[in-house]
């Protein structure tokens, strides 16, 4: 098999201020920044949601993070009493890939496959 060369990969990061974006290569944001960034989504309620989103207090943070799913706040009360764990950010950022390759169909405006292995491969090229 011949190894995939590295796709383009940007990274949208909402600044404290929650107006302003920055657009950084992958491989070139810092953790700080990352630390800082506003929420790049927040998660409205509405009766009948199919998903359990909401907001968790943590010790960690001394505030509120917001999650989407029952599983990330799951690995939010591990995060909040692991020590090892120095802050926790709640959906920090979009990632991006400039994947070229033509894009099958999508139903109801989803993700491909082929898009999330694109992500996947860029984030365990950073390590």
């Amino acid at each position: 098999m011949v190894a995939s060369k590295p796709l383009p990969v940007s990274v949208h990061v909402r600044l404290p201020d929650r107006v302003s974006e920055l657009v950084v290569s992958w491989l070139d944001i810092d953790v700080q920044t990352l630390r800082t960034a506003a929420p790049w989504r927040t998660f409205l309620s509405y009766k009948g949601q199919r998903h359990y989103s909401g907001s968790f207090w943590s010790a960690t943070e001394n505030g509120l993070v917001l999650y989407e799913s029952r599983l990330e706040l799951a690995r939010l009360l591990f995060a909040n009493f692991d020590r090892s764990v120095r802050g926790i950010v709640a959906q920090p950022f979009l990632l991006e890939t400039e994947d070229r390759r033509p894009a099958p169909a999508t139903r109801a405006g989803l993700p491909t496959a082929h898009r999330l292995r694109s992500n996947r491969r860029a984030v365990e090229a950073r390590g």
